[in-house]
């Protein structure tokens, strides 16, 4: 629960009230696809000085399946269309 939290609070660097209240009503799916992003976000910016890190990071990446977000993301905006704030959430810009 704490990686979760410091994983939304990377994706959304300057929480509002109104943030933290789509995302507490927001499914859990959106959430669970939230934290997969800023992970994938994260370990896009890793540097890979060595071997050893470039495969831990590669590993990361095809576990976290990152080169699906897109299209998840996608699929979660036509299923949620019809819920503003679920939306506004998916489409917020990460850092």
């Amino acid at each position: 629960m704490i990686v979760r939290a410091l994983l939304l609070a990377a994706a959304f660097p300057l929480p509002s009230p109104a943030t933290d209240a789509a995302l507490a009503k927001a499914p859990r799916e959106i959430g669970v696809f939230l934290e997969r992003r800023a992970e994938c976000e994260h370990w896009g910016g890793e540097e890979p000085y060595d071997k050893a890190r470039l495969a831990e990071i590669t590993r990361a990446v095809r576990k976290l399946r990152c080169d699906r977000l897109e299209a998840e993301q996608r699929a979660l905006l036509r299923k949620y269309a019809g819920r503003p704030a679920v939306v506004r959430l998916l489409e917020a810009e990460t850092d």
